[in-house]
């Protein structure tokens, strides 16, 4: 059984080697792995300005609509740690380097973060021994991990790696109350880095409160998620900029600050105030109660962004931009331009949303808490694909936690002799087979050539 420490140790020794070869990369063959993508390159035009001298709250980007430009929405947030970068880039490499080493290091560090989350979900979920096969797949699935090569400053990189580490928090609050704080807060961090959380915020939030609803010893850890959340939310809309902009629909704004403020209070005093023996069907009605409160103040204050973050977006621009946006578009889409691809993508969250069930269905009502937390984010992450191809990029986030899991499982039944040598091997190859992204490439490719699509 590998100890604590000795897991921490070993995402640290994978990190270096993988941060070790991107950045050789990087340096000698930088074709191999820099992404040089326009949301990257506006990140840096942003991070220009900021250090050049505009203000905090002044997100006007003259260059996509001149003369006047146009407010992108963009948290200064992610601007911030990209300006110290390249400060301590300009003091060790000079002006030239400057840039290039912000580029390097800023999706690695974010990498570590990402990773270490990765292995502590998958840990909760499997064991220890889920540590190994869990890192090996965070680089077989290039989406998300394509997200920390060089280059990627946007913000999705950032936003993975929060809700990553908010959900391994989560499932160690009933052993960690004071984990439902730090929860809270990366929740609301990622919403002010950018809105395309807000699905995962929103299912890993009910997750938590449905555990709460189901499982009565988890009140002090709930009300710390509640009151981070609660608190955090307008605190950021100030930090962020949102002032300027007060009920924007695409930003961290009052629209979903005030609403956020209010749901999460009122799952802090529910969860602290309400005694043990209040039964399930009570807490399910307070739980309505509580989205009822935060619809109607959003109806109330912002009733256009009941239509979503694009609500603003005309149809002329949709036409021209967002409908040729293959990440914007629904898994139907991509499955007609490029069906191995989507067969690759989307193939490994279905096998592990059923392995998931599975488990849930399986586990004793102890373990069911965890996969809970880990089955309704899961759940809408693929089902959001049916809208936008975009969320599986946290859907084969969740998938490889989860098959990182089940392999640790399937090679500790090998251990254990169970079966013939050769059935042992079988099971473990298909086993392997089923978790790797690639193979469903190779599967959708062969259906492709062979139906002549």
């Amino acid at each position: 059984m590998l100890g604590t420490w000795r897991v921490g140790s070993m995402v640290l020794v994978f990190w270096l080697g993988l941060a070790s070869l991107i950045a050789a990369s990087y340096v000698y063959a930088p074709g191999l792995t820099f992404k040089n993508d326009p949301d990257s390159a506006m990140r840096l035009v942003q991070v220009r300005d900021l250090i050049a001298g505009h203000g905090w709250n002044d997100a006007i980007q003259a260059r996509i609509d001149p003369p006047t430009g146009v407010s992108i929405h963009w948290s200064r947030l992610i601007d911030m740690g990209i300006a110290g970068l390249l400060m301590i880039g300009k003091a060790v490499f000079g002006d030239a380097g400057a840039e290039a080493f912000a580029l390097l290091i800023w999706p690695l560090l974010l990498l570590l973060g990402y990773l270490a989350s990765a292995v502590a979900v998958a840990t909760v979920l499997g064991g220890r021994s889920a540590a190994v096969p869990t890192l090996l797949l965070s680089v077989a699935f290039l989406s998300p991990f394509t997200l920390f090569l060089p280059g990627v400053i946007d913000h999705h990189n950032a936003q993975v790696t929060l809700v990553a580490a908010s959900v391994a928090l989560a499932l160690r609050m009933p052993q960690h109350p004071l984990f439902g704080l730090g929860a809270g807060l990366g929740l609301a961090l990622s919403l002010a880095v950018g809105l395309e959380t807000l699905p995962y915020v929103a299912a890993l939030g009910a997750a938590i409160a449905l555990v709460w609803a189901f499982h009565r010893d988890t009140g002090a850890a709930t009300a710390l998620f509640g009151l981070g959340f609660a608190l955090a939310m307008p605190a950021l809309f100030a930090i962020n900029g949102g002032v300027a902009e007060p009920l924007a629909c695409d930003a961290l704004s009052l629209a979903y600050a005030a609403p956020a403020l209010a749901a999460g209070l009122g799952l802090a005093a529910a969860a602290w105030l309400l005694p043990a023996s209040v039964g399930v069907a009570m807490r399910l009605v307070v739980l309505a109660g509580l989205v009822a409160v935060a619809v109607a103040i959003l109806a109330a204050i912002a009733p256009p962004c009941l239509s979503g973050p694009m609500v603003g977006v005309s149809a002329e621009l949709k036409a021209v931009w967002l409908d040729r946006i293959t990440e914007a578009q629904p898994i139907f889409h991509y499955f007609a331009v490029a069906p191995a691809s989507a067969m690759a993508t989307v193939g490994p969250p279905l096998f592990a949303l059923g392995v998931a069930v599975t488990r849930f269905l399986r586990a004793g009502r102890e373990a069911r808490r965890t996969w809970e937390i880990i089955l309704l984010p899961l759940a809408m992450a693929v089902a959001g694909s049916l809208y936008q191809v975009r969320t599986l990029t946290y859907a084969n986030f969740f998938a490889f936690v989860v098959l990182g899991a089940w392999l640790a499982g399937v090679l500790r039944a090998a251990d254990r002799g169970q079966g013939t040598s050769f059935l042992r091997i079988a099971r473990l190859a298909g086993a392997c087979l089923l978790a790797i992204p690639a193979v469903y490439l190779l599967a959708g490719s062969a259906v492709v050539a062979i139906a002549g699509l």
